[in-house]
């Protein structure tokens, strides 16, 4: 245990001293034992400090399109494949979301993020995407950031020039293990979105789950 926990003070100083950890070290800090995770997010913490402050980026959400998704990610509600008792429904008019967006704003939330659940959105859907955007910019004005599932070049350069800031989209599990919960997609596909996300100069949310067999 007490070589992990030298392991994480020496990576935790090289990040203050602005440089960067390698991947091996990035592989090891994920694969530390159980009973240290405390300590490493402690130094995670006093890194975000550093360099972030005490300001925390406060983000609501809104489904802006609920269930019936193609997609048979084992551990989502949302997916076609089960029934897991949700209410479903298509793209919300442009009104509701607004209404939310308003709210969230005068509640003091910085930024405000268009999730939709199915694999990609249609042309159709997109450009209604679009709109939505557009009129929340106007209307509102807070920051614009969506998880849209699946999306083309094309699609991140006009969310870009929409002043669109974030794109969420999560990678779920390993590469080895991603089988596993999903067959309609591969983990590549996810790869390739976020590649996309990140070549045309959209801020990339990209996290994981946990999952216990």
């Amino acid at each position: 245990m007490n070589s992990e926990l030298e392991f994480i003070d020496r990576c935790k100083e090289k990040v203050l001293a602005g440089q960067k950890i390698s991947l091996e070290e990035a592989r090891i800090l994920i694969n530390v034992s159980d009973e240290i995770l405390q300590f490493l997010s402690d130094a995670a913490n006093e890194i975000t400090r550093k360099f972030n402050g005490n300001v925390v980026d406060v983000e609501t959400l809104i489904n802006a399109k609920k269930g019936s998704c193609a997609e048979d990610c084992s551990f989502c509600s949302q997916s076609a494949f089960y029934k897991s008792g949700i209410d479903t429904y298509k793209l919300l008019p442009s009104e509701i979301i607004i209404d939310n967006a308003k709210k969230a704003k005068e509640e003091g939330v910085k930024s405000f993020c268009l999730v939709c659940a199915w694999r990609g959105p249609s042309e159709n859907d997109f450009d209604q995407i679009c709109d939505i955007v557009q009129k929340v910019n106007k209307q509102v004005g807070i920051e614009v950031n969506c998880s849209l599932g699946f999306i083309t070049e094309k699609m991140a350069i006009r969310l870009k020039n929409l002043g669109v800031k974030r794109y969420n989209h999560n990678l779920e599990a390993p590469r080895s293990f991603f089988p596993n919960i999903c067959t309609t997609h591969t983990y590549q596909d996810r790869i390739d979105t976020a590649k996309i996300v990140k070549k045309n100069g959209l801020e990339l949310c990209c996290g994981g789950i946990r999952i216990w067999y």
